[in-house]
């Protein structure tokens, strides 16, 4: 009986270890994304291939920092960026007025606009506040970062060892599907765990529904 009672408490011992040996393990991977996205915003980078166009214009210095700007993103470098140029300009209005069209704003692409839906977009919030630059590269870095983030939680969640999900996080963040379709879906990739650690975690079915 004894002996039992040992094995039970050395178990629990070990799994202990184990849980503080994950934990350890997530913060060190969290503390690395959020330098990595404090880098990123501090150069202003963005995963933008507007520099397609400016060279169309030959606009002087339209080079990326990193890699080469791709024709075949003509989804970003041709509505998602222009988009959120025209919110800018328009002074986040939703009619176009800058535009002989008047187009309105809202549409599938999510802009800093000044309406309701404002207050559930905390990516956009730095426009109001930084230059348009600086608020662009934090727009992309929230969702870079985000998503690491939550998938990492998400393995974690699952009951995956914090080594085996970290790489299974990175083996998707840089999948040919994700890099592809980032500049246009990241966001609803990025969006994607954080729905789903909010269905599995335990709590009252109305605090749910309300995220």
């Amino acid at each position: 009986m004894g002996s039992g009672i040992r094995g039970r408490q050395l178990f629990r011992s070990l799994a202990g270890t184990v849980a503080v040996e994950n934990r350890r393990i997530n913060v060190w991977f969290l503390a690395a994304v959020a330098l990595a996205g404090l880098m990123y915003v501090c150069f202003e980078w963005t995963p933008s291939s507007y520099g397609i166009f400016l060279g169309m214009i030959d606009a002087p210095q339209f080079g990326p920092d990193l890699g080469v700007s791709r024709v075949i993103r003509s989804d970003e470098w041709s509505i998602l960026t222009p988009s959120f140029q025209a919110a800018v300009r328009n002074r986040f209005q939703r009619i176009n007025e800058t535009s002989f069209y008047r187009e309105d704003l809202r549409n599938f692409i999510a802009l800093p606009l000044k309406d309701w839906s404002l207050v559930f977009k905390p990516q956009m919030w730095a426009f109001f506040f930084l230059p348009p630059a600086l608020a662009f590269s934090i727009y992309h870095a929230f969702f870079i970062c985000l998503f690491p983030t939550g998938y990492a939680l998400l393995f974690q969640r699952l009951g995956v060892d914090s080594w085996l999900g970290i790489a299974a996080t990175l083996l998707t963040l840089f999948a040919g599907f994700t890099q592809f379709w980032w500049t246009m879906w990241g966001a609803l990739m990025a969006g994607l765990p954080w729905i789903l650690l909010v269905i599995l975690r335990p709590m009252p079915f109305w605090r749910k529904a309300l995220l």
